[in-house]
């Protein structure tokens, strides 16, 4: 009796709470990255009571374990261990690790300055790009002294940028093999060139791969009334001149503040030695490294990605609150346009560029910008009309 008594007690649970099935698992998952970064860890090894795992070539990692409380170790040579208390539930828990080391760390450095003058520039935010071209948490800006210091930068091909403005003004790849790399970098910085026929003086700044004058040209070898226009003989005009009077118009202020408005058969022709009126793909580079996207740059029309408008544009000048931030540092100017009809018109309002591509027997590419607005306007323009000239060098 008393032995069949201690077997009920025995069975009698078991039919109730299941003595011989296995435990209810769960899962922790996730990706392993250096810390501050996307920059995956393969082969961490990963342990949770008895069941161990290691990330693959891409950080990922996956381990199963019985429902509980638990403690995670991450580890791997050269790297300082990694523990978190978890919580283990039926199903998928996601938990991302962020590995430190010094072993496989270096600090990349160095001084910012300009590319022409050499000076130093401080307050410029120097940062480490992710594989997939995000912002890494590992930055620093450029101190007086236009010193800057990386720390914890991953072993391997890393990109380093500098950003001014939302907008990528420097970057270049590196492969970082110890535990420092010395990069000086040099950041585009205007500077100033005369153009021999008149002795204008422009100012010009390398934007990306190109090299652009910051301000319109003035180049005016004679200058007409705004009634007379043409398809095909050169005309140059300054807006708000209703006259022929060269001298006159050379002394006035809208030509010292806005430069000539050209036909197109006069823009292509008078943009200086070494440099061009630039083409529609050349302007479509431009607005590519200002951030429109590839859809939206061979797009016609008013072109809003990326607000290129807002970083075009200048500080001052445009009405109806319509300045930009000139991020850019191009400094477009709302001059107006002199069209057609033989009026001048829209001051304060529009600006509209010129482009060397042809697009019909009258009509040329140009690039607009309004007030109020951040689109840029890819549109064709009667080859009568008088735009501003901004050239690009050779």
């Amino acid at each position: 009796m008393k032995s069949l008594i201690t077997i009920l007690l025995i069975v009698i649970p078991c039919l109730f709470f299941s003595c011989n099935k296995e435990p209810l698992m769960g899962e922790v998952a996730g990706i392993i990255y250096y810390a501050g970064t996307r920059i995956p860890v393969p082969d961490v090894t990963v342990t949770i009571d008895a069941s161990v795992e290691a990330s693959d070539s891409d950080g990922h990692y996956s381990v199963r374990n019985a429902l509980g409380k638990y403690y995670l170790f991450a580890e791997k040579e050269g790297f300082d261990l990694f523990s978190e208390e978890v919580k283990i539930f039926h199903g998928k828990l996601e938990l991302d690790i962020e590995m430190t080391s010094s072993e496989y760390t270096g600090l990349v450095h160095g001084v910012v300055r300009g590319n022409h003058t050499g000076q130093i520039i401080p307050g410029m935010r120097v940062l480490l790009l992710n594989p997939d071209e995000t912002e890494s948490e590992i930055d620093t800006f450029s101190d007086n002294e236009g010193m800057y210091f990386l720390q914890g930068v991953p072993h391997g091909e890393r990109m380093i940028i500098v950003v001014q403005n939302g907008i990528i003004v420097f970057q270049e790849q590196i492969l970082l093999e110890a535990s420092q790399f010395e990069l000086n970098i040099f950041l585009p910085e205007s500077y100033e060139f005369v153009d021999p026929r008149d002795g204008n003086i422009y100012k010009a700044l390398k934007i990306g791969t190109q090299t652009w004058m910051i301000e319109n040209l003035a180049w005016l070898p004679e200058v007409t009334g705004p009634a007379n226009g043409s398809y095909e003989v050169p005309k140059f005009y300054v807006f708000e001149n209703l006259g022929n009077n060269l001298e006159e118009v050379k002394s006035s202020a809208n030509y010292a503040n806005y430069g000539v408005l050209y036909n197109w058969p006069a823009a292509k022709i008078s943009c200086p030695k070494g440099w061009h009126l630039p083409s529609d793909d050349e302007w479509q580079t431009l607005e590519s490294f200002l951030g429109m996207g590839n859809f939206d740059v061979i797009s016609d029309g008013a072109r809003r990605a990326g607000a290129v408008g807002y970083k075009l544009k200048s500080e001052t000048g445009w009405i109806n609150s319509g300045n930009g931030d000139n991020s850019s540092k191009f400094n477009v100017l709302p001059v107006g346009v002199r069209f057609d009809s033989g009026l001048f018109d829209i001051y304060g309002l529009r600006a509209v560029m010129w482009t060397s591509t042809e697009s019909s027997d009258s009509y040329a590419w140009g690039r607009g910008l309004g007030t109020t607005v951040n689109w840029v306007d890819r549109d064709r323009h009667d080859i009568q009309n008088g735009l501003s000239v901004r050239c690009i060098n050779d």
